[in-house]
């Protein structure tokens, strides 16, 4: 019976050394080659799957819709805001220039509301339950919580109704996608479009000044969870006015625990 033989090349261990060297090398490269093409399909897949504008719009609405509460920051600027003042017994002009605030769903607002009388800044602070009405100020009420009418059209509820920042954003018109931006370090969508304007006078707490045709609206939505943070809205230019009043509407913290109580008056 023939036997098999074996046969075993030794190669030198420098030769050896060098080829594994080799080998370990070009499996290297293929690696980082895979992980390049990878990375270049995964950035060719994102750039390929175009932005929804009108997708983003709905699911912010029903986030706002579904809040049982949120914190909310109006500002105001360019012309600026004139308030019947009469409405909390003063006979100054007052101008409006930022409330911030908490909403409780389904009909409370609570908050600090920035008035100008004259050339003097000064903070009401308010309570609004359903239809009624408190006002806290130093001058105005002598520190003390008084039911006074703040805004005779606007009410808590109306943030939820069919003139609520949900259905407003909603039913925006001439909708167009801007792109992705940072707004103060936070990755947002930039959608711009138009809205009616009897559709916002909720959102501004009733004290926008067009209340009928188109009004230029900037959405910006966050990237990451898909909630409304700022909705810009710039009225028309009024006759004899320099510049058009811009109002900037903010949302955050959505879903904390609140409670707003109607005050005791004093």
């Amino acid at each position: 019976m023939q036997r098999s033989r074996r046969f075993y090349v030794q190669l030198p261990v420098g030769r050896m050394t060098r080829m594994m060297k080799k080998w370990m090398s070009l499996g290297l490269i293929l690696l980082l080659v895979l992980a390049a093409c990878n990375g270049d399909d995964e950035k060719k897949e994102d750039e390929a799957t175009p932005v929804n504008a009108q997708t983003l719009i709905n699911n912010a609405a029903s986030k706002i819709d579904e809040a049982s509460t949120f914190e909310l920051v109006l500002e105001a600027s360019g012309t600026p805001v004139l308030l019947n003042a009469g409405e909390i017994g003063l006979n100054q002009e007052l101008a409006f220039r930022r409330a911030q605030g908490v909403f409780v769903s389904p009909d409370k607002l609570g908050g600090t509301v920035e008035i100008a009388l004259e050339d003097v800044i000064t903070e009401l602070e308010i309570i609004l339950v359903g239809n009624q009405q408190f006002i806290k100020q130093s001058f105005i009420t002598q520190g003390k919580w008084q039911e006074m009418t703040f805004s005779p059209t606007f009410t808590p509820a109306s943030l939820k109704d069919e003139e609520g920042i949900a259905n407003a954003i909603r039913s925006m018109q001439q909708v167009e996608y801007v792109g992705e931006e940072d707004l103060d370090g936070l990755p947002v969508y930039h959608i711009r479009g138009v809205v009616d304007a009897a559709l916002v006078k909720s959102v501004t707490v009733g004290f926008i000044g067009t209340s009928n045709g188109n009004i230029q609206s900037d959405l910006y939505i966050r990237k990451e969870d898909g909630l409304l943070e700022k909705l810009v809205l710039q009225e028309p230019l009024q006759e004899g006015a320099e510049e058009p009043t811009v109002w900037t509407i903010s949302l955050y913290n959505y879903n904390e625990e609140y409670t707003i109580e109607i005050p005791e008056e004093e």
